[in-house]
């Protein structure tokens, strides 16, 4: 999907190593930012291994059942990494993500994988829990 949006480059972590594979495109420099968008301590954790100097990482997911993550200061230290979290939006926020749809600068079409009436509610929250769709809607 990422590649099909016009991603530069694409990682697939199930297939290979994340970071030799960002070692090698960037040249050795690592990431200016992540976003982990998945709340798992592995996606936060292989986020700072990714990072190189000055880099950012957001943390846009809550982890359930909460837990904690493992850290050597010296990578924040040393790299001058920058760790932060967003939870919600502002209303300006909204409004540029509307202008950005808008525009159509930003695909969000191929996004949707699945659409179906409301009567099979319940494939739909199945196929988001075994994750063979990217989005679902659901229809009246």
């Amino acid at each position: 999907m990422a590649e099909k949006l016009g991603a530069d480059e694409v990682v697939n972590v199930s297939e290979e190593d994340a970071v030799k594979r960002v070692e090698e495109f960037s040249k050795g420099d690592g990431l200016d930012a992540v976003i982990t968008a998945i709340g798992s301590r592995e996606a936060i954790e292989m986020g700072l291994k990714l990072l190189g100097r000055g880099g950012t990482l957001n943390i846009f997911a809550s982890t359930h059942p909460q837990t904690e993550i493992h850290i050597d200061p010296n990578i924040i230290h040393y790299r001058e990494i920058i760790i932060t979290g967003s939870f919600s939006s502002t209303r300006k926020d909204l409004k540029t993500a509307i202008n950005l749809l808008d525009s159509r600068l930003v695909k969000v079409t191929e996004l949707i994988t699945h659409r179906l009436p409301l009567e099979k509610i319940v494939d739909g929250f199945n196929i988001h829990m075994e994750r063979k769709g990217f989005k679902v809607i659901i229809t009246p």
